[in-house]
């Protein structure tokens, strides 16, 4: 019972809680504008990041406790949880004719794994002030996009996709046509 309440325990527990926090504060946020990335990503996103970098300076203390000194760089583990985070959030952004989607996105999953690294790595103010400037960005900049303030190319209507020009009104027209066309035929051949 005393190993589950040791030090190493309770500091990592904590660790890991503070990430928590902040991927479920950015998660809320993204949750509530019905984006990707939400609240159960965010939170995964920063405690993956944290885990892995409470790991880095564990097996750092561990090896150079034994001596060997240089063979454990946690700064090589957080940069390859950085790069990796970039990966991911790649897979959130969508090029549709044109249009890019999903930056935002790919920017907060980016954003919480720089918050679960500061946080696993025992910097709690850095990971909290993070969350609530990013917080803000996201929540703020956010509400003036949408609102009569925002100059017209910034200014973004609720809820509503880019409108299709006339070339891509008539290429989703043909392919309707072809589908009623191939249901026609269907019933035909079943005849």
């Amino acid at each position: 019972m005393s190993d589950l309440l040791s030090y190493e325990v309770v500091d990592s527990v904590a660790r890991l809680g503070v990430a928590l926090l902040c991927g479920a504060v950015l998660g809320w946020e993204r949750e509530a504008r019905d984006k990707p990335a939400g609240l159960r990503t965010t939170m995964l996103v920063a405690l993956g990041s944290a885990t892995a970098a409470v790991a880095a300076i564990r097996l750092h203390a561990d090896v150079s406790a034994n001596g060997a000194w240089g063979v454990a760089d946690p700064i090589r583990i957080v940069s390859g949880i950085i790069g990796g985070i970039g990966f991911l959030g790649a897979g959130a952004i969508i090029q549709a004719r044109g249009n890019v989607h999903g930056m935002t996105t790919a920017a907060t999953v980016w954003v919480i794994g720089g918050v679960g690294v500061a946080s696993g790595l025992g910097y709690y103010g850095l990971a909290l002030s993070s969350t609530a400037m990013a917080f803000v960005v996201l929540w703020g900049i956010g509400r003036f996009e949408h609102s009569d303030m925002a100059p017209e190319s910034v200014r973004k209507e609720e809820d509503c996709e880019t409108p299709l020009d006339s070339s891509v009104e008539e290429d989703k027209s043909q392919i309707d046509k072809s589908r009623a066309l191939d249901r026609q035929q269907s019933a035909l051949d079943r005849q």
